[in-house]
């Protein structure tokens, strides 16, 4: 219910609108969000340029969908969701009781792992809301993947060599590090890898093929998640906490991403896509790609306007 009220206060978005030829309604919406003393015309200009632009490409085919520059990108979205699931954060929120309750042997370890996983990872949301847009979203994954690597090596290492046959060989402090490196691994990842993954796939698509690019990535999403909730159990059973090594490596692959691929910080839509096209193919952009040149905007400015 409260979803629902919400999606009535929330404004069509403007490139959307664009596509649907409704110009006014689009540049009332820019005016909405950037606020009124902005002048948002040469963005309504610039998102119109790009709609032409798709437009004259033809209709979207299943083929161009999965194939080149397309396909590229795609890829990078797929993979991005796959080790979000896979990255292991969701072993402790659905086997962290049972982990928990291993190492501190005690009925109440499982209540209050699920109490305090709930404080901590909604606390550690707030930092990426006040930083994804300051220090971008490859920084933010970037630390964030590097912090769950670290935690989970330690819990590698000190489950190994301190829990063995459900006894505690190492005294209380194995129990305590062991705790501080689950709670840091969800701190890191809901600062980072859990809500800025979604952000930079809700990016990186042209409006072209937004719809199911976003659908796709979702899937793989979901894909991830059902390995992380059928995997565990096997793998802790057989290896023990040998298990995190793996996770470990998984974070350490994200890592890597997050500094090969491109920021879209401070980008609008079609400067991402501009960006893709530079990055992937390492070679200055085509003029009929560019959207920005002042003549093309003022003029276009008119031809919405008269529209309008």
């Amino acid at each position: 219910g409260l979803f629902a009220l919400g999606a009535s206060f929330m404004p069509q978005s403007p490139r959307w609108l664009v596509s649907r030829r409704r110009y006014k309604d689009a540049l009332d919406t820019l005016r909405q969000i950037r606020g009124k003393n902005e002048d948002v015309r040469h963005e309504l200009a610039r998102c119109y340029k790009e709609f032409r632009r798709e437009r004259a490409t033809g209709k979207p085919t299943y083929i161009e969908f999965f194939t080149g520059a397309n396909g590229k990108v795609l890829l990078i979205g797929v993979v991005l969701q796959l080790l979000q699931q896979l990255c292991g954060l969701n072993l402790f929120m659905y086997y962290g009781p049972t982990v928990f309750k291993k190492i501190f042997h005690a009925q109440r370890a499982s209540f209050l792992f699920s109490a305090l996983s709930g404080i901590v990872n909604f606390v550690s949301t707030f930092p990426a809301l006040c930083l994804v847009d300051r220090v971008g979203r490859m920084t933010l994954l970037f630390f964030s993947a590097s912090g769950m690597a670290i935690c989970c090596i330690v819990l590698a290492v000190v489950g190994h060599a301190c829990f063995k046959d459900d006894s505690v060989q190492c005294g209380d402090a194995a129990k305590y590090a062991m705790a501080g490196a689950i709670f840091f691994n969800i701190f890191n990842f809901a600062y980072g890898w859990g809500p800025v993954v979604w952000i930079y796939c809700s990016e990186i698509f042209p409006l072209k093929y937004k719809t199911k690019a976003n659908g796709l990535t979702t899937d793989a999403n979901w894909v991830g998640n059902f390995l992380i909730g059928f995997a565990p159990p096997w793998l802790i059973a057989n290896l023990g906490f040998k298990t995190f090594w793996i996770f470990a490596a998984i974070n350490i692959i994200g890592a890597i991403m997050s500094r090969m691929l491109p920021e879209t910080r401070g980008k609008s839509l079609e400067d991402i896509q501009l960006m893709f096209h530079a990055w992937f193919h390492g070679k200055e952009i085509p003029p009929e790609m560019l959207c920005g040149e002042e003549d093309d905007s003022e003029s276009e400015s008119a031809e919405l306007g008269s529209s309008s």
